[in-house]
């Protein structure tokens, strides 16, 4: 009886420290996916503060830079970002989906974003969202992450499309809900399970207000520089905040030599016309032509 008891002590402390040890485990990789996730965050506030706005295409191969935004998800840039390669607690690299209209470009102006985050019940959680990060953690069932015909790259395979870089073999579907469809406009954020264990953070576009310049009434906005709009004369078109002829000549400039730009400089009271002609201005004599030369 003795024995038998010892035996079952011993077993349901096996059991107990098993359990702990499983427990921990799990607490710890939640708490690294967290983490990264959040660096992830920060990151891609900090490049948009950086770019006036524009967030970097997604990583079709996993080597760290962003591609020619071709698709609209994929794996983390980090490599673009200026980081390390950013893992879950499972050492999986992190996915990312980003808005077109911040895709590799900055916007002209505060727009909401693409995207729409619901819970497990399809109760919206967030809508406008710019930009989704998402921890693939461990394959579910029916996930293959092959090599496919290329090697290794940090996080993907060097073959575009291998299994390695395929969205559906790290995102997953519940509530009808696809995270690794082909052009996303739902992400869904709910509890782990044996079919479901993304873990996502996102950008809305409050976290990047700061670095989108929004131009006055009247403004436009050049190269990341509030313009004034302006009306050009016949002739001329209005092209990065300046009024240019056919040859790319300003209204102080006149084609000269098979049409090169050729600078007019004016006397005092005297301003060149569309044409590049001396004209006298409000101040300046009428009797005279008051060009002085060229440069």
């Amino acid at each position: 009886m003795l024995i038998l008891m010892l035996i079952l002590a011993l077993t349901i402390s096996t059991v107990l420290v098993t359990g702990a040890g499983k427990k921990d485990k799990v607490v710890k990789r939640n708490q690294i996916s967290s983490e990264a996730l959040a660096t992830a965050k920060d990151v891609l506030v900090g490049y948009a503060y950086r770019n006036e706005g524009a967030l970097p295409c997604p990583d079709s191969v996993g080597d760290g830079l962003g591609d020619s935004c071709s698709a609209t998800e994929g794996w983390l840039p980090w490599q673009t970002l200026g980081v390390k390669p950013l893992r879950d607690g499972d050492g999986t690299c992190l996915r990312y989906a980003v808005s077109a209209a911040y895709e590799g470009v900055a916007p002209a102006s505060l727009v909401d974003g693409d995207f729409e985050i619901q819970d497990v019940d399809n109760n919206t959680r967030d809508i406008g969202v710019v930009a989704v990060v998402l921890a693939p953690l461990e394959a579910l069932s029916g996930q293959s992450r092959g090599m496919g015909s290329g090697s290794s790259s940090v996080c993907g395979s060097t073959d575009s499309s291998a299994q390695k870089n395929d969205a559906s073999n790290y995102l997953d579907t519940i509530s009808g809900v696809n995270n690794a469809a082909s052009n996303p406009t739902v992400f869904i954020q709910a509890d782990n399970s044996n079919t479901f264990n993304d873990v996502s953070i996102w950008l809305r576009t409050t976290d990047i207000t700061g670095s989108i310049l929004v131009c006055d009434a009247g403004y436009t906005l050049i190269n990341g520089v509030c313009e004034l709009i302006q009306s050009c004369d016949d002739g001329y078109t209005l092209v990065d905040g300046s009024c240019v002829d056919t040859y790319g000549c300003l209204v102080t400039e006149a084609p000269n030599n098979g049409g090169v730009c050729k600078n007019i400089v004016c006397d005092e009271g005297y301003t060149a016309n569309d044409g590049g002609q001396c004209i006298a201005d409000g101040n300046g004599n009428s009797g005279g032509n008051g060009n002085s030369g060229g440069n």
